[in-house]
């Protein structure tokens, strides 16, 4: 072929510069100058480039990515020079090895005994469905298998002996998909550390159990009460996961799962010896009810929860659960009736959606006189720097969101934990670097929301939709509408 034109290099340099400037950009919001308030984006300037996902695992092309870091703080003290704690960064772990014919084998070995026990969790047409329960090297079992045919009733087992005769502290996660956010921790390195995920989609289970990314897996949903439902494998909770459920979507596929209370997985999964240290749920919406479900006594054992929520309208467009309560309403419901302590947020991947941290009563920051005060101002403190551009976020070491939440985490394990399963621009090997933000008021993305809203009002021809416009002012105000021919 000849040379392309004039025109056509000069439309495909303009095409190269747009996807630059698309991958380049990170949406990675600046603290206002109260500290509080997230008001713009700020791009990636680290000196390193680009870096690869967050999954620890051979890409799809089969390459090894690096694991997670490992962000093992030393805070010397509690102020330091620059009126933050200060610490260093231990040194980061080798990569981890190909991945094996044994492992491959142990991969397949795994999903073989989820699959059997599928088949025995369901009975009676599906009219009874029993959760299924995962640990260590063992094979699945569907909690129903030495329970009478006559009967729907089954029972959760107990932690296995393999596992609770080391166990010191474990991390409950709720609402995994195929990859859950504890995985990151490096907890097989840990002494005495396990994780227990609970995902109801079967496919999602199966695949995070043959890659061995929980020690624990029950394969089930959280409720109030026990039951069963069909989850739509086309549903919101769902739309991120397999491939397998993005060819079932046009088929309407649906699954069965059990539903149980957090409570008793808690109360069998984590035995009183051992210390819950963290609770992790991303339930599309419903975490609050999830979080209760696990009852006061349960509940109490957790040192940190951290929960999933949005800031938005329930008419707004973006809003994927309008039923569901927003970040306000799910702090609300948690301070009290669940007892815990709103600590902080950080901004997660769709609009005014945000992973928020809570705490308990004795929790050491929360109980010392005017503790949660004299953080929230430190962490202020740092966030003007960076604003004004007196620091570069991507070169602190340790991440920018973990010296934030020093200030109100003393523990510096739990910094690291916390900031690397909240922060959304988390990637290894780039450190969480995420804004934190303290007050839920600044929460809501309002100028943003009601841009994108009117945006969507608006016809290809004509003026925006009447009902949706109804909405838009109600909501916004008839700025954003009138600015729009």
């Amino acid at each position: 072929m000849g040379a392309p034109s004039t025109t056509r290099r000069v439309c495909i340099a303009t095409l190269v510069a747009v996807v630059v400037a698309l991958i380049a950009y990170t949406g990675l919001p600046q603290a206002s100058a109260d500290g509080a308030e997230v008001v713009e984006p700020l791009r990636d300037t680290d000196p390193a480039g680009p870096r690869t996902s967050a999954r620890t695992g051979p890409d799809r092309e089969g390459a090894t990515q690096e694991p997670a870091e490992h962000w093992a703080i030393a805070i010397a003290d509690a102020g330091g020079a620059s009126g933050r704690p200060e610490a260093t960064l231990s040194s980061r772990p080798p990569p981890s090895a190909p991945a094996t014919a044994a492992d491959e084998g142990t991969r397949r070995r795994g999903e073989e005994t989820f699959t059997d026990a599928i088949a025995t969790s369901r009975r009676d047409g599906d009219r009874c469905v029993a959760p299924i329960v995962c640990q260590g090297g063992l094979p699945c079992v569907a909690t129903n298998a030495n329970v009478s045919l006559d009967t729907c009733d089954w029972a959760l087992p107990p932690l296995a002996p393999g596992i609770a005769s080391t166990a010191r502290v474990a991390m409950v996660e709720v609402g995994t998909n195929q990859g859950p956010e504890t995985a990151k921790l490096g907890l097989g390195d840990r002494e005495g550390w396990y994780n227990v995920a609970v995902d109801p989609l079967h496919r999602e289970g199966q695949i995070l159990w043959g890659e061995g990314l929980a020690t624990v897996l029950v394969s089930a949903a959280v409720a109030p009460e026990r039951g069963a439902m069909n989850f739509s494998l086309a549903s919101v909770m769902s739309s991120v996961s397999s491939v397998k459920a993005g060819r079932d979507r046009a088929r309407g596929a649906q699954q069965p799962a059990a539903l149980l209370p957090l409570s008793e997985i808690v109360e069998k999964l984590v035995p009183v010896a051992v210390e819950a240290r963290l609770l992790l749920v991303d339930a599309q919406g419903f975490d609050t009810a999830v979080v209760l479900s696990a009852g006061a006594e349960q509940l109490r054992r957790f040192r940190y929860v951290v929960i999933e929520c949005q800031e938005l309208w329930p008419d707004h467009p973006k809003r994927y659960s309008p039923n569901s309560p927003n970040c306000s309403e799910a702090a609300h419901r948690l301070t009290t009736e669940g007892g815990l302590v709103f600590l902080a947020c950080m901004r997660n991947i769709a609009m005014s959606e945000y992973n928020c941290v809570f705490a308990q009563q004795d929790h050491p920051v929360v109980s010392a006189v005017g503790g949660l005060a004299t953080g929230r101002a430190a962490m202020s403190t740092l966030q003007r720097e960076v604003q004004l551009k007196r620091v570069n976020p991507w070169t602190m070491r340790p991440s920018y969101s973990i010296q934030q939440l020093q200030h109100l985490v003393p523990d510096a394990q739990d910094a690291v934990d916390l900031s690397t399963v909240m922060c959304y621009m988390y990637n290894q090997p780039k450190p969480p670097n995420c804004p934190v933000i303290t007050r839920i008021d600044a929460l809501l993305e309002e100028e943003r929301a009601c841009k994108f809203w009117a945006a969507m009002c608006n016809r290809p021809r004509g003026g925006p939709e009447p009902r949706c416009r109804a909405n838009v002012v109600l909501r916004c105000g008839t700025a954003h509408l009138a600015s729009r021919r």
